[in-house]
């Protein structure tokens, strides 16, 4: 009997751990991040940090300012692709074919954006 709770034991305490370490995700989002000091940039570079990083399920997140994409490290059971872009576009930012929200647009500094939008 000892033996059938312990197997028991062992077999849910692997389920746990694989459920704690399910894969990451990538998504690379289009934006239209226009300045080329974007990380160290008061407005993007914070912004973007707040926005992504503070979501739960995200891991990690790198800016390229040559691209104009923003490439998330995701975990998928905890969030969608469409809640990430939901969060950069609250902040300004077009993100694939979403659009930047327009007062939050107006809220970037000038070199954040982009001649031809809005």
């Amino acid at each position: 009997m000892k033996s059938g709770i312990l197997l028991a034991f062992v077999f849910f305490t692997v389920s746990a751990v694989n459920a704690q370490t399910a894969e990451t995700e990538t998504v690379v989002i289009k934006s239209s991040i226009v300045c080329s000091h974007c990380l160290e940039c008061g407005t993007c570079g914070e912004l973007l940090d707040e926005a992504v990083l503070d979501l739960a399920g995200v891991k990690n997140m790198e800016i390229n300012t040559t691209e104009n994409t923003i490439t998330v490290y995701y975990k998928p059971e905890k969030i969608s692709v469409e809640e990430i872009k939901k969060a950069i576009v609250a902040v300004g930012y077009d993100a694939d074919d979403m659009k930047a929200e327009k007062a939050a647009y107006e809220q970037l500094d000038g070199c954040c954006k982009s001649p031809d939008q809005h």
